[in-house]
């Protein structure tokens, strides 16, 4: 009881009485999983990073499906600068849900943070954005565009998430699909450089030179001091599509 009370604690933001249950609760059950992954949540928002990464492991020791305390886990890693340790867990964790259907039901019928509290929203989709910003180094296209799916679901409104995915999408050659997205987020940004930019690529990697300078001209229009936009403009007229790079 101590428990469900403690989350309802931590939901109504009165994280000193969610603290205090959650420690009673453990000293009572000390191999409660979701009681050390709470708290840990709590330790974190509080910066006690080294007890909040005891508990996550802990919470991962006593129920290794336990996705939120790996998720969690890495994140706390990546706030600290320990990438690959961070995206060790993660993928761990991604792992051994995918290759049991019991465990997905299970993970799904969990209770979920991500999707109520806003704060950790931002500090998780920041951590799949990462994930993506490496699967892009080696060029490892599709697993980038799961994880950028994965910030949009998490924080709909990130626009450097939006716009890579456009620009992924394109390199991966569907270029109907990255000018329906890039339109999109011209519609809803249209005083943003960095879309028109991208816009007039996929028109020149498509062959619609005369599209491309339009985008790169109305850019050039917002920036005339823009470098970037007056070199796609220059190179334009004799570059090949190979010669341009998102």
């Amino acid at each position: 009881m101590s428990l469900n009370t403690a989350i309802e604690f931590f939901y109504q933001k009165d994280y000193e009485k969610a603290q205090n249950l959650l420690e009673q609760e453990l000293k009572h059950n000390p191999k409660n999983a979701e009681g050390h992954y709470y708290l840990g949540l709590i330790l974190h928002q509080k910066d006690s990073h080294s007890k909040a990464m005891i508990h996550f492991q802990k919470a991962l020791e006593y129920d290794p499906t336990h996705t939120n305390a790996a998720i969690a886990l890495s994140v706390l890693y990546n706030d600290l600068g320990l990438y690959q340790e961070g995206a060790k867990i993660f993928n761990q964790a991604q792992k051994k849900i995918k290759s049991s259907p019991t465990l997905s039901e299970k993970a799904a019928s969990s209770p979920n943070i991500l999707s109520n509290d806003p704060h950790l929203n931002k500090k998780f989709s920041g951590k799949h954005l990462e994930l993506a910003d490496l699967y892009l180094t080696y060029n490892r296209f599709d697993e980038a565009l799961l994880e950028l799916k994965k910030v949009l679901e998490l924080d709909s409104q990130n626009l450097e998430a939006a716009l890579k995915m456009a620009k992924v999408t394109a390199k991966k050659g569907l270029y109907a699909l990255a000018l329906e997205q890039l339109k999109k987020l011209k519609s809803e940004h249209p005083k943003n450089i960095e879309i028109r930019q991208a816009l007039g690529l996929v028109y020149f990697s498509k062959g619609n030179s005369v599209a491309a300078k339009e985008e790169w001209s109305n850019a050039l229009g917002l920036d005339p001091s823009n470098k970037k936009t007056r070199s796609y403009l220059t190179w334009s007229s004799s570059a090949n599509e190979t010669t341009l790079e998102f």
